[in-house]
Parts: structure tokens; C-alpha cells; sequence
């Protein structure tokens, strides 16, 4: 199975406990035998048009898509979950913020 991790559901910042997640999260995948790519590793700034394309049997994102915040990581995060629920590919959904309080 190949699953997309969405790195842009996370600040660019690239530090902190959501950003190890995700990287955690790809060695999990990988060490169960399946094939785990981090989406647009790279990209900062705006959000571009087809960035939150899922393309693979599954996807993973940090955090959750809010129903009203449409703008920056919580609207990638809702643009993917709706991607997702139209061509009904399963979102693994997890978040590093009840790690952030130790």
C-alpha cells in the first residue's frame, strides 16, 4: 500500500513535535512493509493550487480540517480531508499537541 503524509499540515517551521510526528509516522509505515512519501516536503509559503491532491491508496495528515478556518495549515488540512472524502481514500488523522504540555 503506498500512503501520502501531507508535510504541509504542519507550520513551516520545520521543529516541534507535530513535524517529528510525521516523520515518526513514515518509519511506522515503512517498517510494516508499505510504502510511505511525504508530500511536498519542501514547499513553504502560500498555498498552491493542487498541492492537497491526494494521489495514493491512502493519506495522512496532522491535525484536523475545522469547518470554518479556511486559510494557511487548518485550510490545507480541510482542502485534503474534502479531497479525500470525494475520492473516498482513507485520512489517517493524528496530533502532536497533547505532547506539546511536557
Amino acid at each position: 500500500m503506498r500512503v501520502e503524509i501531507f508535510r504541509r499540515t504542519v507550520k513551516d517551521r520545520r521543529k516541534g513535535n507535530s513535524w517529528e510526528l510525521l516523520y515518526h509516522l513514515k518509519e511506522g509505515i515503512e517498517s510494516a512493509g508499505d510504502e510511505a512519501v511525504i508530500v511536498n516536503e519542501h514547499m513553504t509559503g502560500e498555498t498552491r493550487p493542487g498541492e492537497m491532491e491526494p494521489k495514493a491508496d491512502m493519506a495522512a495528515m496532522c491535525g484536523y480540517g475545522g469547518e470554518k478556518q479556511m486559510h494557511h495549515t487548518k485550510g490545507r488540512r480541510r482542502i485534503l480531508a474534502n479531497k479525500c472524502r470525494e475520492k473516498k481514500i482513507p485520512l489517517i488523522t493524528f496530533d502532536g499537541g497533547l505532547l506539546s504540555s511536557f
